[in-house]
């Protein structure tokens, strides 16, 4: 029974794990990912198309299927929420956001989200915080969407580029307006019109939508505008203020270090000496053995003397055979006579 008990614990707990609330960090700053710097806007800009826009005969929101899944089993809606907003908890299919912040671009305004079926039915209102097509969907049907298939308007629909959390009022209000219309200083935010028109002009260079004449100039005076403002062509990005006033740095003397002198980290040269090739002694050559004859007593090479005479003439054996010097033979010639 204690068993049974303990796993019913344990089943509970993995229960209540999987159903409950998940909070993630987000951005603490709505914004569009992947925008050009404003040079490169007004580059894109130059590339536009300028032309009166057609009319609306035949555009439904329909046309443009949108919050399809985002790959991940989450819609597009739940992605861009989740990336623009803050202090996030999502609902227990790991997906809906329940609850949030939203640093809203269009009023400059924080706004608390909360679902409208979150934690409970009727607790919230989700149309506080709508997704915003910045090319609002009436304005890409009227300047070249009417032309497009259906899944080509599916895709412009989801486009990340295209698309922010806003102030659902704010976004209303915009309606179908293109630049020329609507900017976010309408809603009391003029600081975002740099970016907003940024991205209105990426993505209609994009897509190959054209502009009407008065909306160009309108993004072109701004984007112009952003440059001188800020120094710099990056959108969001300002120069550091610099105090006129300021007393300028003191640059201490330096008094600069007499090197010494390096000393060269040379091998001396030895020099080569090719040793005298000595010849290596030859073996003397074994003197050649001479058979002695029976007659003498005497070993090779022994001197005889000759003691009847006043001389001692040699008796030499050597490798010529027996050897009578000269003088031994005048002497005996005497004695004959």
């Amino acid at each position: 029974m204690r068993l049974l008990t303990h796993l019913l614990v344990k089943i509970s707990a993995i229960v209540a794990l999987a159903f409950a609330p998940l909070t993630i960090a987000a951005p603490a700053q709505a914004s569009i990912p992947d925008l050009p710097s404003y040079e490169q806007a007004l580059e894109m800009l130059s590339n536009i198309v300028v032309g009166a826009p057609a009319t609306s005969d035949g555009y439904s929101r329909a046309e443009f299927p949108h919050w399809r899944s985002a790959g991940d089993g989450c819609d597009t809606r739940q992605l861009i929420l989740r990336r623009d907003m803050t202090e996030i908890t999502l609902r227990a299919d790991g997906c809906t956001v329940g609850l949030g912040t939203l640093d809203d671009p269009y009023t400059g305004q924080l706004i608390n989200f909360q679902h409208t079926n979150y934690p409970e039915a009727g607790a919230g209102n989700s149309n506080a915080v709508q997704i915003d097509h910045i090319i609002a969907l009436c304005d890409a049907w009227k300047t070249g969407a009417q032309n497009w298939t259906r899944k080509m308007r599916a895709i412009f629909a989801n486009d990340p580029l295209n698309l922010i959390a806003a102030d659902g009022p704010s976004n209303g209000s915009k309606g179908c307006g293109n630049a020329h219309e609507w900017l976010p200083r309408s809603a009391g935010n003029p600081g975002f019109d740099c970016e907003y028109v940024t991205a209105q002009t990426a993505v209609k260079n994009k897509y190959g939508l054209t502009m009407a004449s008065d909306e160009r100039q309108v993004i072109e005076d701004i984007l112009v505008e952003c440059i001188g403002e800020t120094g710099t062509t990056e959108p969001g990005v300002t120069e550091p203020e610099i105090d006129p006033e300021a007393p300028e740095p003191e640059n201490p003397e330096v008094t600069p270090e007499t090197p010494e002198p390096e000393t060269p980290n040379v091998e001396p040269e030895t020099p080569e000496v090719t040793p005298e090739t000595t010849q290596p002694e030859a073996d003397p050559e074994p003197a050649e053995e001479k058979p002695v004859s029976e007659d003498s007593s005497q070993p090779e090479g022994t001197l005889l003397a000759n003691t009847g005479t006043d001389l001692a003439p040699l008796i030499v054996f050597g490798s010529g055979g027996l050897l009578i010097s000269m003088g031994l033979i005048a002497q005996l010639r005497r004695r004959t006579q």
